[in-house]
């Protein structure tokens, strides 16, 4: 995601917290091999206040001081925001999402608010259901410009977007990134990390 949205490099927020990425002349950041996503890694358990999640051995945790908190594969993000990896946080519709109905309405506001924070970033398909451990969950991709530049160029960034009603009807989302061409070989994984994820 870009540094001009909020999800990004903020002061203070978990991209902030995990080591910088290599980065190529004009301030881009790189593309990741495969051996070096950490796809075949075996997975590790987060618990945090707000949350418990698996997620690649290998890949680096940041939390931030708001909570929340993302998960990146080494040089996965840095000053240019989130390349590849998951962002969690929390948001409290202005109704709440009290029920199966509200829990759509509440992540196509959320869609539109990343796409206003994010610029060029928009909705590609339709929004799907999702069941994460008995809870019912939406998904939406999304498409938008990657910091990872590529012979002077920045990438089409695919973006995953997973939400969850909380049982204090807060919204919990997760932004899964990756730039486009390595969307297919991450989702397998961020479909397990997602499978995996429980409320507190």
């Amino acid at each position: 995601m870009e540094t001009d949205g909020h999800y990004a490099a903020t002061a203070g927020g978990p991209a902030q917290v995990i080591s910088a990425p290599a980065v190529v002349q004009g301030g881009g950041a790189v593309r990741l091999s495969r051996s070096a996503l950490g796809i075949d890694d075996p997975m590790t358990v987060y618990q945090g206040r707000r949350f418990s999640m698996s997620y690649p051995a290998s890949w680096q945790k940041g939390e931030a001081k708001d909570g929340s908190v993302a998960f990146v594969p080494p040089n996965g993000a840095g000053e240019a925001g989130i390349s590849y990896g998951v962002l969690i946080d929390t948001v409290r519709p202005q109704n709440g999402v009290l029920d199966e109905a509200s829990l759509p309405r509440a992540t196509i506001a959320l869609v539109q608010q990343l796409s206003r924070q994010n610029a060029g970033l928009q909705q590609v398909g339709q929004m799907t259901s999702l069941n994460l451990g008995g809870q019912a969950a939406n998904a939406v991709e999304l498409r938008g410009r990657s910091p990872v530049v590529e012979g002077g160029s920045a990438l089409a960034e695919r973006d995953w977007l997973v939400t969850i009603a909380r049982p204090d009807g807060d919204l919990n989302y997760m932004v899964f990134v990756s730039p486009e061409a390595d969307f297919p070989i991450l989702k397998p994984v961020y479909s397990a990390m997602a499978q995996s994820f429980r409320a507190q």
